[in-house]
């Protein structure tokens, strides 16, 4: 028998469409973000190495236009202090911590301090300045470590905080609900020549407080009192003559000679 044909080739399957291109990903926000504009109010912190001036000054300002004016009640001493203002810049407190030698346990109590900052509500948005002085670093702690960077942000470790070496940081509290802080600036020295600032100047300048009201003029005086008036001068001459008149007016049978004469008189 002849073959059988073959069978007819299937229909050609239709190619799909070629899908749209993916929307392309925006681009990740710069990391660390950038700050806010600068402003002419804010909190500072420098920290001076051993071999550099070894000292540590905390400042503020919070005037527009002003000038940093250094927080005198901040008495630095040796080891780690810490200083918190309230967000309008005013000094709350203060302690230094002998982070050099733990004989009096400051290290255990820095951590406890910082540690439980947080969960003060009176502290809520505040800002914390720690600036170090002399020698800071040969007893700190892990412990002490984590809580400089739970709480404020810290990124400070044993590696990079060298003997006898500079350290400011500025960090700023949550809203007091226990919530960690924010860090604003950190500043480690690499040598005991170092002198580092952390200086935050992009906090808003509170407003001014409002002018007292204008101070009422006091009323003008009074004109003084008009002396009263002098007694009128009494008459006596003009009654007397009128009396006579009358008199002269009967004698003289109401108009007559006599009448006539004194009236002429007159």
């Amino acid at each position: 028998p002849p073959p059988s044909p073959p069978p007819p080739p299937p229909p050609p399957v239709p190619t799909p469409p070629p899908s749209p291109p993916p929307p392309p990903s925006p681009a990740p926000p710069p990391f660390p973000p950038p700050p806010p504009p600068t402003s002419s109010c804010g909190v500072g912190v420098t920290s001076a190495g051993w071999e550099a001036g070894n000292y540590a000054y905390f400042y503020a300002t919070a005037t527009s236009g002003g000038s940093y004016a250094e927080l005198t009640d901040v008495s630095a001493t040796r080891g780690l202090t810490v200083a918190v203002l309230s967000p309008a810049f005013q000094l709350i407190e203060s302690y230094t911590f002998d982070t050099f030698d733990d004989d009096d346990d400051d290290v255990q109590n820095m951590v406890e301090y910082i540690g439980g900052l947080p969960d003060r509500s009176s502290l809520a948005s505040s800002f914390v300045l720690v600036g170090a002085k002399d020698e800071a670093s040969n007893s700190l702690t892990t412990a002490a470590y984590s809580t400089l960077a739970s709480v404020l942000g810290a990124t400070v470790t044993a590696d990079t905080l060298c003997y006898r070496c500079s350290y400011a940081l500025v960090s700023r509290l949550g809203g007091g609900g226990g919530e960690g802080g924010e860090l604003l600036m950190e500043l480690v020295g690499n040598d005991t020549l170092a002198v580092v600032s952390a200086d935050w100047m992009h906090a808003a300048c509170p407003a001014p407080p409002p002018s007292p009201p204008p101070t009422p003029s006091p009323p003008p005086p009074s004109p003084p009192a008009l002396p009263p008036s002098p007694p009128s001068p009494p008459n006596g001459p003009r009654d007397y003559i009128d009396g006579v008149i009358d008199s002269a007016k009967w004698l003289g049978g109401g108009g007559g000679l006599g009448g006539a004469r004194l009236a002429a008189q007159m």
